[in-house]
């Protein structure tokens, strides 16, 4: 009798090890990816650096999660550039030339498709509409 209930504690030690192992695999793999982008923007435009390699156009899966770590040039911090992605309520100022320092901004992909990436803050400081478009696509697979 006491080996009966010595071998049915021990299975239900296994048991319960094999049922936390994988609830914890589960709880690592539910988080998704942060995919990282330097963005410096400048009356140019915006040049976006993926792994330190400059990229044309950046681009994510559904559901990742996404950072800019935005700059400016050191001659253009008095001037107000900035992100606006509106699909993502993204409208963020850049007012820092500092690399170590970016303005972070996150979001997650909760769509899909080509997105427009603008100044918003560039139309909405002092040279209003007829500020030199700036303009770039962010792609959602």
């Amino acid at each position: 009798m006491i080996k009966i209930i010595f071998l049915l504690l021990v299975t239900i030690l296994i048991i319960s090890g094999c049922v936390s192992s994988q609830t914890a695999t589960k709880n690592q793999t539910s988080e998704p990816p942060i995919k990282e982008f330097k963005v410096k923007v400048d009356h140019a435009g915006y040049t976006f650096y993926s792994n330190n390699r400059p990229i044309l156009t950046p681009q994510v899966d559904f559901g990742d999660k996404v950072r800019f770590m935005a700059t400016t040039l050191v001659t253009e911090i008095e001037h107000s550039h900035g992100i606006s992605l509106d699909e993502f309520n993204v409208n963020e100022v850049v007012l820092t030339a500092n690399e170590n320092e970016p303005k972070i901004i996150e979001f997650t992909a909760n769509k899909t498709g080509k997105f427009i990436i603008y100044c918003g803050p560039c139309l909405k400081g002092s040279f209003g509409s007829d500020h030199p478009e700036l303009e770039a696509f962010f792609i959602v697979k």
